[in-house]
């Protein structure tokens, strides 16, 4: 589930009207409602004047990281599919990539610096151990996609619904197709800890079941995918960057989704980290103190939506 802002992002990559014509469902806001479904809070991204592009989309993220991939490819990228780096080496002249390819084939590859976007596998984060647990958002996510849930008429058909929760969790209603909804269930670790040891489908089905607004939504609904499970999912580094590397993306860190703050950052970041490699590579430093900025800004964003994602989760 993007933010409007993205549209700025792919602007800046000369994406938007691939994006565009690629089909996905058209987003215009979100809203947020109690767990009996008593009140509703809708935040239209039209109102605010800051914002030029105000209707956003729901994507298959598959799909949405082929145009990515594709786009750049068309760009001048050199891309290599079915490979992965499997260890990163430093020394003063430059990097050494341990790549193993289709076939466990493996082969070193020497480059001057990396951007790492490995998502949350991370894995300059963890081999440097830059990465630190957020506690206060020690959150479970349990999911899946579903068909037959009722959405809205005209143009707030494609945007997402939040249902809270009395214990502090939420139900998100995502329409990622015209057919399929994304429908996820988030409880905080302490919380899920004082349930009995059920299945992930029983845990999902429990939930709905006792969160009226979302029983309601579910009466007829008929799940396509497997429930799946995420946890421990916010975090954050010590260092965005250091000497010949950039941490780009949930490479770096990640939220909870409560905001669909994920793809955004992602997106934003990589496009700063591209630009803060650029111009160190036209400088000639390559140094940690050549990606100050990059790094600071990296700070600020994450600070920022961390006090709005602390408040979701604080009662007063």
């Amino acid at each position: 589930s993007l933010l409007a802002t993205s549209n700025e992002a792919f602007e800046k990559l000369g994406l938007r009207d691939k994006v565009a014509a690629a089909g996905f469902t058209r987003k215009w806001g979100a809203s947020f409602g109690p767990a009996d479904g008593s009140a509703e809070s809708y935040a239209d991204f039209s109102v605010s004047p800051e914002i030029p592009y105000p209707q956003t989309w729901q994507v298959p993220r598959e799909r949405l990281d082929e145009l990515l991939l594709e786009h750049a490819a068309e760009c001048g990228v050199e891309v290599h599919q079915e490979h992965r780096v499997m260890e990163v080496a430093f020394d003063a002249e430059g990097v050494t990539l341990d790549v193993a390819g289709a076939g466990e084939t493996r082969r070193t590859v020497r480059v001057q610096a990396v951007i790492d976007a490995s998502g949350r596998l991370g894995l300059l984060a963890r081999k440097l151990r830059l990465r630190v647990e957020e506690p206060k958002l020690a959150n479970i996510a349990i999911y899946a996609h579903f068909s037959g849930v009722p959405r809205p008429e005209g143009r707030r058909s494609g945007d997402i619904r939040i249902i809270g929760r009395d214990d502090m969790g939420w139900f998100w209603f995502i329409p990622i197709s015209e057919e399929l909804m994304s429908v996820g269930l988030v409880l905080q670790r302490r919380v899920f800890d004082t349930w009995p040891r059920l299945s992930r489908e029983e845990i999902l089905r429990r939930a709905i079941a006792d969160t009226p607004a979302a029983a309601a939504l579910m009466r007829d609904a008929r799940r396509e995918w497997p429930v799946r499970v995420e946890k421990d999912f916010s975090y954050y580094v010590r260092a965005y960057a250091g000497d010949r590397w950039l941490l780009a993306g949930d490479a770096g860190s990640f939220l909870d989704p409560v905001f669909s703050t994920g793809v955004t950052i992602a997106l934003e970041s990589g496009i700063e980290a591209g630009r803060a490699l650029d111009a160190a590579l036209a400088r000639g430093d390559l140094s940690a103190r050549s990606f100050a900025d990059f790094q600071r800004v990296q700070r600020r964003r994450y600070r920022m939506f961390r006090r709005f994602v602390v408040g979701f989760y604080t009662p007063s």
